[in-house]
């Protein structure tokens, strides 16, 4: 059990644990040579190379472990900053001898090194030679199944090759199960059999091994740990917690199952306190236990960020883990430009930007680095030094390739700088077609790579960016649905059932809905969401908006009420403006009505040409905040559906209250501020409608016939 739980600590990079299980079979039975090279590379992977090496020194005396110190000693040697070339060389030449008089034993635990250190040609050799005198080794043949899973990896072979490697792994995993003719089995190949299952897509296999493992080795922490991961694969959620609690029990602070509590938290228990226990839980245990493990750090981090629905509290806590990661590796791009994406998920661009800087800083052909901050400059409205910034990075692309990231950002760009809704929409289409691709070019390696590789928080703003050209009122019942609503309701039906409980995935697949005059479908949506989270401030206001369509004016105003009281910020959404409004207008509060939409004429970005005061003072509308890209309430991003539908309600209640100068007044203002975007439309006909009213029949006719054919 111990060489399988010390290989198995190492491949999950936990090398403070590594380093305990071998204390903790050394007080069980005293210490060897293999327990004391093991620590001995657990030690140095933390960062005590020097320790190391003096303890390998010691142990290439001996020669059951003399070619494993050996090639040990030369692959750390090689990793200090003082390199001891006479070392090298003494150890270089000692190694061919070495090799020649090692026992198959030590040719193993030479190997096992090697596969660990990514050798993989050199563990192969070693590996084959003890087969070739012994087919049926089952060290050798486990072994063997482990070195082809990792060339499959590591390599990024054709998909030919990948198949043939894995089912290689397979066929030496299954050798060593059955070598052994009194039925007991090889932990270490039923670890490895799971694996393969696993990279294979079998995650029920994977489970009946890992199941017989649990059986044969009682108190198997790895093999439970698995089992839940592969659990989470078959989407058995519950099944999976369970598992990860019983190992919990065991040991508290086991990282791969306070991994699986967390993603079990962010995406299918929709509490976010308790969610943000969790990562808090995994957040001491790394530190405590993985005090000198930055990367490992850095790598639950980033599960933790793409799930959390850019909740504050939770990327509170896990900023301040890759900050402290970022300190102890200042050198390391990768870390820095981890910290950077954080700050931006949390909102802060203006210190995500510096970040990015720095990023770039440290590797300037950092693509990421550069995509950070042209999203920062984005997200700041900074569009022209964005767009020059882009072009820069696209002469990068000619060398890394097209990212997804990238041309999401030249499709937001080519609707906020450019209004160019065909090529936006276009760039869009290619951003899920090379994000998907890139998703499914190669299996994730475990379920924790599955999510930080799908990246829920990204598929989100591409789904929000489809909604930006989608409008914000129902269509007719005899319309089709534009495409890019269609592309964005199957994004979000993707991630909902990745992510059932992210519920800003829920109320944008609720309002696509809406758009797309599915009340029934936005409805039950809506209903969902509130039983998981009664104070959904957005789910209330969409509400309203669905019982005001059903001339439920009661009802709406309750929603309305029920909204401002969870969260007052939403008295400065255009959404909560307009429904206020036409629930007052419907029920004949005429002047309370002319006040709302003369305060929502003011907000910032629906009046861009004039001055919007000339509408009265109906209250100065606050300056508004939130996301940037998808249908956020940015002032940059108010919807030129919802710009449209303030201005004709309000001409509405102007010609309510017998003021038409005031009505004409204000549709002239909104043709000219939408003059040639589809939503013009939208005005003529109010337009034309006024006319009527004033028995001026020629001019709404003329005025219709403005209108395109093809609208």
């Amino acid at each position: 059990i111990m060489d399988a739980s010390v290989a198995y600590w190492l491949r999950e990079r936990q090398w403070r644990r590594a380093a305990a299980a071998c204390e903790e079979a050394a007080a069980k039975r005293g210490w060897d040579g293999r327990l004391t090279f093991w620590r001995s590379v657990a030690v140095a992977e933390e960062g005590g190379v020097n320790q190391a090496i003096r303890e390998l020194e010691e142990l290439r005396r001996k020669r059951d472990f003399e070619l494993a110190a050996n090639v040990a000693l030369l692959h750390f040697h090689a990793n200090v900053a003082l390199r001891d070339e006479a070392a090298v060389g003494e150890l270089e030449r000692a190694r061919g001898p070495a090799e020649e008089r090692a026992a198959d034993s030590s040719c193993l635990l030479a190997a096992a090194f090697l596969l660990h250190a990514g050798e993989l040609h050199r563990a192969k050799r070693l590996v084959e030679r003890v087969l070739d005198k012994n087919p049926m080794n089952i060290k050798a043949c486990s072994l063997r199944g482990w070195v082809e899973l990792a060339a499959n990896a590591d390599c990024q072979r054709s998909s030919r090759r990948d198949a043939a490697t894995r089912a290689g792994a397979g066929q030496y995993f299954d050798q060593a199960l059955n070598a052994d003719r009194s039925g007991r089995k090889e932990l270490d190949a039923l670890l490895g059999m799971a694996a393969y299952q696993s990279s294979i897509g079998k995650h029920p296999d994977a489970v009946d091994y890992l199941d017989k493992a649990i059986v044969a080795f009682q108190g198997c922490l790895p093999a439970l740990t698995e089992k839940a991961k592969a659990l989470m694969m078959m989407s058995k959620w519950d099944l999976a917690v369970e598992t990860a609690e019983r190992v919990l029990q065991q040991d508290p602070a086991e990282i791969g199952a306070l991994q699986v509590t967390v993603v079990y938290r962010l995406a299918h228990d929709c509490n976010a306190s308790e969610a943000a226990d969790a990562v808090q839980a995994l957040c001491d245990a790394l530190e405590r236990h993985e005090p000198e493990n930055p990367e490992l750090w850095v790598r639950a981090a980033q599960v933790v960020a793409r799930l959390a629905e850019r909740n504050e509290e939770i990327l509170r806590r896990i900023v301040r883990l890759v900050e402290r990661a970022k300190r102890k590796c200042q050198d390391k791009p990768a870390f820095a430009t981890e910290y950077a994406f954080q700050l931006g998920l949390s909102g802060k661009f203006d210190a995500a930007f510096a970040a990015y800087e720095q990023a770039s800083q440290l590797d300037e052909s950092n693509g990421e680095a550069l995509f950070g901050q042209i999203y920062c400059l984005v997200k700041r409205g900074e569009l022209d030094e964005a767009a020059q910034q882009l072009e820069f990075l696209s002469v990068l692309q000619e060398t890394i390739g097209r990212t997804a990231q990238v041309t999401f950002l030249e499709a937001s760009l080519a609707w906020r700088r450019d209004k160019d809704q065909r090529t936006s929409l276009k760039l869009l289409n290619e951003t899920v077609q090379i994000h998907v691709k890139s998703i499914q070019a190669t299996r994730a390696s475990n379920i924790f790579e599955h999510y930080i590789r799908f990246n829920p928080d990204f598929m989100l703003e591409i789904a929000l960016e489809y909604l930006q050209h989608c409008g914000t009122e129902p269509i007719e019942a005899c319309e089709a649905p534009p495409q890019q609503l269609v592309n964005s309701i199957k994004l979000l039906d993707k991630i909902i059932k990745f992510m059932p409980c992210m519920l800003s995935a829920q109320i944008a697949l609720a309002r696509a809905n809406f758009v797309a005059g599915d009340m029934d479908g936005a409805s039950k949506i809506v209903r969902n969401i509130m039983s998981l989270d009664p104070n959904f401030g957005e789910a209330h206001l969409l509400s309203a908006q669905i019982q005001l369509r059903a001339e439920d004016f009661t009802s709406a105003r309750n929603s309305l009420e029920q909204a401002l009281s969870l969260d007052f910020s939403v008295r400065e959404s255009p959404t909560y403006l307009i429904v206020k409004a036409r629930v007052l207008l419907a029920t004949g509060e005429l002047d309370e009505a002319k006040a709302v939409l003369e305060s929502a004429i003011q907000l910032p970005g629906v009046i861009v040409s004039s001055d919007a005061s000339i509408f009265g003072s109906g209250g100065t509308a606050p300056r508004r905040t939130g996301k940037l890209f998808g249908g956020g309430s940015s002032p940059s991003t108010i919807s030129n559906t919802d710009r449209v539908s303030i201005f004709i309600d309000l001409a509405a209640v102007y010609m309510a209250l017998k003021q038409v100068d005031m009505a004409r007044k204000v549709i002239r203002v909104a043709r000219r501020e939408v003059k040639g975007m589809p939503e013009e439309v939208r005005v003529i006909v109010a337009d034309s409608e006024i006319a009527l009213k004033r028995n001026d029949v020629k001019g709404a006719l003329r005025m219709l016939n403005e209108v395109p054919h093809d609208s």
